[in-house]
């Protein structure tokens, strides 16, 4: 039993048994206007340890590599509304140029040791991309004065945009809140009664 014991303490004392890496931070906008560049950050710690690679995934598809073992250490994938620019990106950031309403999704960081431990650490972050209306709305139906009280048959359409506009109507300065369905409800019972 006591030579056993002497075993575990020689084995514990030499070896040393951890789990060193892990991801600091990850910084990835969460708000972004098309057409737009961002860079996406991720910080970690080794902590003694050697990096095998870098790994960016958008809704779970790789789209980025950086291994520093490789000439040249970084690599991009082709993916729909991602582009890389590989001279700004390096193995704690990843640049994207000129995003797309297909750039919005989910982004992860994925970091790996070099063996033999091959420990790995993660972490994600959301990015949404907008795109705002190159007009002001238009309202369509309008054709006279209207006298008050008269009902009034108009449309309010916004021209393209992500995500969609929220259009509220105004008279005079103050926000309509009777929906359509609650106005025509009680016409009927004022004229039923």
């Amino acid at each position: 039993m006591g030579s056993l014991a002497v075993f575990w303490y020689i084995i514990f004392s030499y070896v040393k048994v951890c789990i060193c890496l892990r991801i600091v931070g990850i910084t990835v906008p969460p708000l972004k206007q098309r057409g737009e560049s961002s860079t996406l950050t991720c910080d970690y710690d080794l902590e003694g340890g050697r990096l095998y690679s870098v790994k960016w995934y958008r809704d779970n598809e790789e789209f980025y590599r950086y291994m520093p073992k490789l000439r040249p250490p970084q690599h991009a994938h082709k993916l729909d509304g991602v582009k890389v620019d590989l001279e700004k990106s390096t193995a704690r950031r990843v640049h994207l140029r000129e995003l797309t309403l297909k750039s919005r999704g989910l982004y992860r960081c994925e970091v790996s040791e070099e063996a033999p431990s091959f420990h790995s650490a993660q972490a994600e972050a959301f990015m949404e991309v907008y795109y705002f209306p190159r007009e002001t709305p238009r309202i369509t139906g309008y054709e006279r004065p209207y006298q008050l009280k008269e009902p009034l048959d108009v449309n309010c359409s916004s021209a393209k945009s992500f995500p969609a506009p929220d259009l509220q109507w105004m008279i005079d300065g103050q926000k309509v809140c009777i929906p359509i369905a609650d106005y025509y409800r009680d016409m009927y019972y004022v004229f039923m009664n």
